[in-house]
């Protein structure tokens, strides 16, 4: 270049040559750019000074302070970190429902309208917050004092007392007995003396004194039970009777047990191919032996060919000659619907090699003195040294045989029939094809099945047999298993019972609650089983739920009261008095029925049509008897 407009704009021409003007053009901390060839020099931001020599930091003089004391500000604020803040407006000052004021620099934090306390910490409502601060005999509620007793319901001849720890208690009134929360009634008797002889006084109450197992069976006399299980019945009548073991003597046990080509099946000597029908259709099943295990052939019935196993078609009309193996003898094979020799037809070995004939196949072996593969070529066995000595000088599928190494399971097969022979680690193992079972150095046989629909109908597939599926179906007490639907089990109650067969099954007549299913009780003047919520035991608006034999009567939600009188809304009018509570409220004969005094005989129909009902007492139990007419006797 000559002159600057020679170069690059970003560039100037020195000693005739374009280079950047920047090199050492400016000073220290100075910032170089090229406008129109010349290198310009200029401080950066936050920096002062000549920048063609040094640039240097700009040094700001610090702000005076809006205030260094309170008095620097009025009397509304404080000085906070140099500057006039409301000391109101910092964290944490006052509580949360307080107010916070400036007086002289200084907050001061009281509590809202309505609200005490300490106004830095917690402002409350005013009123007790404890049943601490309140008398022992109430109770802190929704801030005020009350006697937790006028929130508290207790059941009928029952009183509401308030404990030392200011909580509602019910308690019965005085020669009262019972749930205080539900209803409390006088005692029925002090002793067994006041019962009737079949019933015995439990909690004051004459109530069944038989514990007895649900399937053993209870005599009261004189107000003591006695339990025994029932006849053809074993075990502890207070924890269970079952019935007693009968000894069939059965057929058999095993297999061994049968004659030849016979099986035991169910304590039965049973033709297994009846029982198990192994066969495909159009099949015939040909039992070959049972023992050591169950062998059964399936051959195609005539004019019918395919999978014996599977099913068998009809066979298409072919010209004549044979048509597998098994029609020509074992030196022949079927080749072309002619039983020829496997040798002649296509000899398969080396040139130097034996082909003989055996089981329908060519079977090829080097002659005697000569070694190699039989079906490529056979060669005299070199004289030359051992190949092994031990196994471990061989491949882990060979194994050392006389000093060489071979497959142990061609040179002699351990293995049982229809086995299969895999060497592993020199040695020889057996092992049964995939989907048959039996013992591999023994015998490998197809199972008796696979699935429930190899079985009969009224069996299922269990480990590969057919056994009856009730064998694995557990079912309630009394209850029996039957084959209801193909190859399964079904608990059904027997004929003159009823319940749920997979818990229990019980007589339809009955003497106690127990012979009855859970909701239901004994009516032991009929001896029939009766729902305990089908009388009119609770409210009408009331809910009855039986369990063990017992009606419990309940208010439906949203509803309060007593259940066994009348179930009301909250705040609704008060519900009406009972003209009774107990049979003792009622004259004598009288009896308690659904919070009224009735006549027994007349609200139950205790007793047969042709009967007289008579009421003998209703204190301490109601005492009913049914009168036959004149010259007439009960017939039961």
């Amino acid at each position: 270049c000559v002159i600057n407009q020679d170069c690059p704009r970003d560039k100037a021409c020195f000693n005739q040559k374009c280079r950047d003007p920047c090199v050492d053009s400016c000073g220290i901390n100075a910032i170089c750019q090229v406008v129109n060839h010349n290198a310009v020099c200029s401080c950066p931001p936050g920096y002062v000074g000549e920048p063609r020599l040094q640039c240097s930091i700009r040094v700001e003089q610090a702000p005076k302070p809006e205030c260094t004391s309170d008095s620097d500000c009025t009397n509304d604020k404080a000085c906070i970190n140099e500057m006039c803040k409301n000391p109101c407006g910092e964290p944490n000052v006052c509580a949360a429902n307080a107010q916070c004021h400036v007086q002289l620099h200084r907050p001061f934090c009281v509590c809202r309208d309505g609200l005490t306390g300490n106004a830095q910490l917690q402002c409350y409502e005013i009123g007790c917050r404890a049943d601490s601060e309140c008398p022992p005999t109430q109770a802190c509620v929704n801030r005020e004092c009350v006697s937790p007793c006028a929130y508290t319901h207790c059941g009928v001849n029952a009183e509401c007392r308030v404990d030392s720890g200011a909580r509602a208690r019910c308690y019965c009134l005085p020669q009262y007995f019972g749930d205080p929360l539900v209803r409390c009634d006088r005692p029925q008797c002090l002793s067994d003396a006041e019962c009737p002889a079949y019933l015995a006084c439990r909690d004051q109450r004459c109530q069944d004194p038989c514990d007895c197992a649900p399937s053993a069976q209870c005599n009261v006399v004189n107000h003591r039970a006695t339990c025994s299980c029932p006849p053809g019945y074993i075990g502890n009548p207070h924890q269970s009777c079952t019935i007693a073991p009968v000894t069939v003597p059965v057929q058999c046990k095993m297999d061994s047990d049968c004659a030849s080509k016979l099986a035991c099946f169910s304590g039965e000597c049973r033709n297994p191919c009846v029982e198990t029908t192994p066969c495909g259709a159009n099949a015939e099943c040909v039992v070959v032996d049972t023992l050591p295990l169950r062998t059964m052939s399936c051959m195609c019935l005539p004019g019918y060919v395919g999978d014996a196993d599977v099913e068998c078609k009809i066979a298409p009309s072919e010209e004549p000659g044979c048509k597998s193996d098994d029609e020509c003898p074992l030196s022949d094979t079927c080749l072309n619907r002619r039983c020829v020799n496997p040798c002649a037809a296509s000899n398969p070995c080396a040139s130097n090699a034996l082909c003989e004939s055996t089981n329908h196949k060519a079977v090829c072996k080097c002659p005697p003195g000569f070694v190699g593969n039989a079906f490529v070529n056979c060669y005299k066995e070199p004289q030359q040294s051992p190949e092994c000595t031990a196994d471990s000088e061989c491949p882990n599928n060979r194994a050392c045989v006389n000093q060489r190494c071979q497959d142990p399971c061609v040179v002699a097969n351990p293995c049982g029939l229809n086995a299969e022979c895999i060497t592993s680690q020199h040695r020889p193992v057996c092992n049964c094809p995939q989907g048959w079972a039996g013992n591999p150095e023994v015998q490998c046989y197809k199972p008796e099945c696979k699935v429930d629909t190899d079985c009969l109908y009224d069996k299922a597939c269990v480990g590969g047999s057919c056994v009856s599926p009730c064998l694995a179906q557990s079912c309630g007490r009394g209850a029996e298993c039957k084959v209801q639907s193909p190859h399964r089990g079904t608990c059904v109650c027997p004929a003159g019972t009823q319940g749920n067969p997979l818990l229990s099954c019980v007589s339809v007549v009955c003497q106690y609650n127990e012979d009855c299913a859970d909701h239901e009780a004994c009516d032991r003047l009929n001896r029939v089983c009766r729902p305990v919520c089908e009388d009119d035991t609770c409210a009408t608006t009331a809910v009855c739920t039986a369990r063990n034999h017992q009606p419990t009567c309940s208010c439906p939600p949203g509803t309060e009261g007593n259940a066994y009188i009348e179930c009301i809304e909250p705040g609704d009018r008060t519900p009406l008095r009972p003209e009774c509570e107990t049979d003792g409220d009622c004259p004598s004969r009288m009896a308690c029925i659904n919070t009224r005094c009735e006549d027994p005989c007349r609200v139950a129909s205790m007793c047969s049509p042709d009967q007289q009902c008579h009421v003998q007492d209703t204190l301490p139990l109601r005492t009913v008897y049914c009168q036959c007419p004149p010259d007439t006797v009960a017939d039961y």
